[in-house]
């Protein structure tokens, strides 16, 4: 995720010097992707697989660099109509499944810090309230045969049962599985509506101020080196952002902690079924 991150910078920031903001890998609202798979031992591994998988990876990136361009040039020529714009575009993006990370990133390269956290927050969030609606009340059956015969997913279920908002909080920071997903899933759970936004609220705005800080000192860094603006101004910049990606990293590995816990009371409480 690091590594997706910084090509992800440098594709969105022309000339910036994407390897000097360095972001852990945290998972923690629209830009989440997957938990880390266990480490696969050496010899499993085929000598072929990274020839096969490394095209498809340009070509996602390069789909998304793509978009990302698209998105700011259009925005660029809306005005103050920009950050509405690119909010809706970004909920639309939610539901059609597309990767956060990408967009977030530009959020803040285009907008700056404050306005371009507000401005991923509300579509990230309007995004996730809008899929969990259609999964509940348009497309349950088709997200119910998408979601089968996933472990993982079943155990959340049974702790959304008894703990509610609490387990959707606990994803949305330390998630077990992509954040997209998540929003069409917990549409088939009984967690309430009104519940699931509250707890994504809260539960998606560190990880969503990490990606957008990341864009903005990306940008920074890139108008120092063009003597657009000044190192002492960029350098605040960017020990802020290492300060913020130091409170996620603990906040996450909290809530990872307290998810575990969660789950595992549900696999010891008397008639939990798997």
């Amino acid at each position: 995720m690091v590594a997706r991150a910084a090509l992800l910078l440098g594709l969105l920031v022309p000339g910036s010097a994407a390897g000097v903001v360095d972001a852990p890998s945290v998972h923690a609202g629209p830009e989440f992707e997957a938990s880390a798979a266990a480490p696969i031992p050496a010899q499993t591994v085929q000598a072929s697989e990274p020839a096969a998988t490394e095209p498809a990876a340009a070509e996602d990136l390069g789909f998304l660099a793509r978009l990302v361009t698209w998105l700011r040039e259009t925005t660029a020529g809306l005005g103050w109509l920009g950050p509405f714009f690119f909010g809706l575009f970004y909920a639309l993006a939610v539901v059609l499944f597309v990767p956060g990370s990408a967009l977030t990133i530009a959020g803040g390269v285009t907008f700056g810090l404050a306005l371009g956290t507000l401005t991923v927050f509300v579509g990230a969030n309007i995004g996730a309230a809008l899929a969990f609606l259609i999964a509940r009340y348009v497309l349950r059956d088709r997200v119910e045969k998408l979601l089968a015969n996933r472990p993982a997913l079943r155990a959340i279920d049974r702790a959304v049962e008894t703990q509610g908002w609490r387990i959707v909080f606990l994803t949305r920071l330390s998630p077990v599985f992509p954040f997209s997903a998540q929003n069409y899933f917990y549409g088939l759970t009984g967690v309430t509506f009104t519940q699931y936004v509250a707890a994504s609220l809260v539960g998606m705005f560190p990880g969503t101020l990490l990606y957008v800080y990341i864009g903005a000192a990306g940008a920074e860094v890139a108008e120092a080196s063009g003597g657009a603006a000044s190192w002492g101004q960029t350098a605040l910049l960017v020990a802020g952002l290492a300060a913020t990606a130091a409170v996620v990293v603990l906040v996450t590995r909290v809530a990872r902690r307290e998810l575990q816990k969660a789950l595992a009371e549900v696999e010891e409480t008397p008639g939990a079924t798997a």
